[in-house]
């Protein structure tokens, strides 16, 4: 076996997926094609019966990608950088398309030569090994890696520099077939935290809103009501949590530039894009069993539900006015699903509220992202594929404030009306208590908008952490009590 100092000596063949750069390149390309071009994943089973490298060939000429926005390994990047300064050999081999080799070779400016599959020949595994050999000869090169399908490349190298995600496991397999030049250990945040973060736990209370028709309509000693809609919540969480792994796909160029949402588990490469879809998959066929054996009432708003927010994550949130309004539509197909699940009458005056209610936080959100657009002085041209510049924040704004009033008068309106008292005795508590309480709260919403406070860029996390919000749901809850 070859001793550390000679193989330093040796030409250095470095991968590209998980170890220059902290993604899988082709499986960004098929992501983006499943974005940005979907009627091509019909045909996608046929390009892959006549192998992967002509599946990805035919994907990397339909696709755009941002090569710059690839997270990267810096450690790994400059090591290739100072091998190739003091004159060492040093080659780009990567299962990737030739199209991308040049394009990530061009990105780097380090390597003598880029090598990527040809559309014939899918340069991984023993493809990968066999190239390298041919070229160099049988331990005469030295491979960078991170994978297990590069365990096969290491067997027939004369060193190894490991990018090692898992802990040491995968230098010690490595250093079973060759010596070991240098290890670089990428370290990695706990995985229950990355899918908590993932999965957007915290937004799951957005579903407590189908709890809220059975509160309101006085059933919530109806303990197999309770069940349902507690079943519905669930069901609901799962397949929100589908979406969000589909939006954070679609959205990881943008989310790469974003001065926060570069540390989402995807755009950061925390997380692997294949391993988020399965789980995505597993997710949605969860929740499908669910409603089908427990409430198959609710099938038909799930459903909708799912289409709606695919839509919006598709093209809905780039349409200029028509994503607040799709983000506060979502926010009431909760309400029309707790109200099925419990099997009890909406209120026009609860719907209509909710609806000028949810749009005012649509708006704050969007207001609030273009409020740090502007305090950062980044570009303002447009924001995380949404259409508004600083220009609308003003409309933005009023709209906004104006929702909010609106849905305060719908309040006002119902609770000094005749249908509330036949369900409250105490309907002035509700008038003269909770009216002003509702008042405040989005008054003081809008004027921490107007300030520019980043923290309402995610308007259900500052609800659920705000010391003041949570008294002031505290004390909505109580008065409410006394109301009945």
């Amino acid at each position: 076996m070859n001793t550390l100092s000679s193989t330093t000596e040796l030409p250095l063949a470095v991968d590209l997926d998980h170890t220059l750069v902290r993604t899988d390149v082709g499986v960004e390309s098929l992501a983006a094609l499943m974005f940005t071009r979907p009627l091509y994943l019909l045909v996608l089973p046929f390009w892959a019966i006549r192998g992967l490298a002509y599946a990805k060939r035919r994907i990397v000429e339909l696709v755009t990608l941002e090569f710059d926005s690839f997270p990267q390994n810096s450690e790994v990047v400059q090591f290739v950088r100072d091998e190739r300064a003091r004159g060492r050999k040093v080659v780009l081999v990567t299962a990737s398309d030739q199209r991308i080799a040049d394009e990530s070779a061009k990105l780097f400016q380090c390597f003598d030569e880029a090598i990527g599959s040809n559309g014939t020949t899918n340069l991984k595994g023993p493809n990968k090994a066999k190239f390298l050999v041919d070229r160099y000869g049988e331990k005469r090169f030295v491979y960078v890696g991170d994978s297990s399908a590069d365990l096969t490349v290491w067997q027939h190298s004369g060193g190894a520099v490991v990018v090692d995600y898992l802990d040491g496991a995968r230098t010690n397999a490595a250093a079973k077939l060759c010596t070991i030049e240098k290890t670089f250990a990428i370290p990695q945040r706990g995985l229950l935290k990355l899918w908590s973060k993932q999965l957007r736990v915290h937004q799951w209370a957005k579903n407590l809103l189908l709890i809220l028709p059975l509160i309101l309509a006085h059933q919530v000693f109806n303990d197999a009501k309770w069940a349902s809609v507690l079943i519905g919540v669930l069901a609901f969480s799962f397949v929100a949590s589908t979406v969000y792994i589909l939006n954070d796909t679609s959205d990881l160029v943008a989310d790469r530039s974003h001065r926060t949402k570069r540390m989402r588990p995807l755009a950061s490469g925390e997380l692997r894009i294949e391993s988020a879809l399965v789980v995505a998959a597993m997710l949605l066929s969860v929740a499908a069993l669910l409603i089908v054996c427990f409430i198959p009432q609710m099938m038909g708003i799930t459903l909708f539900y799912f289409v709606l927010t695919c839509l919006y994550t598709w093209r809905g949130k780039e349409q200029l006015g028509l994503d607040v309004m799709m983000l506060a539509g979502l926010y009431c197909v909760r309400i029309f699903a707790g109200g099925i699940v419990a099997n009890v009458a909406l209120s026009q005056w609860l719907l209509t509220f909710a609806g000028f209610l949810f749009l005012s936080l649509a708006c704050v959100k969007r207001v609030a992202e273009l409020s740090r657009l502007e305090g950062d002085l980044l570009n303002t041209e447009g924001l995380n594929r949404r259409a508004y510049t600083l220009a609308d924040l003003p409309t933005l704004t009023a709209l906004g404030v104006g929702a909010g009033l609106m849905s305060v008068l719908v309040a006002s309106l119902y609770f000094s009306g005749s249908e509330v008292t036949s369900l409250y005795r105490n309907p002035v508590v509700l008038f003269s208590g909770v009216l002003p309480v509702i008042t405040f709260w989005i008054s003081r919403l809008w004027l921490l908008a107007g300030r520019g406070s980043d923290k309402l860029e995610d308007p259900v996390l500052y609800a659920i952490t705000d010391k003041v919000s949570l008294l002031c749901g505290l004390t909505v809850g109580v008065l409410v009590w006394f109301a009945i």
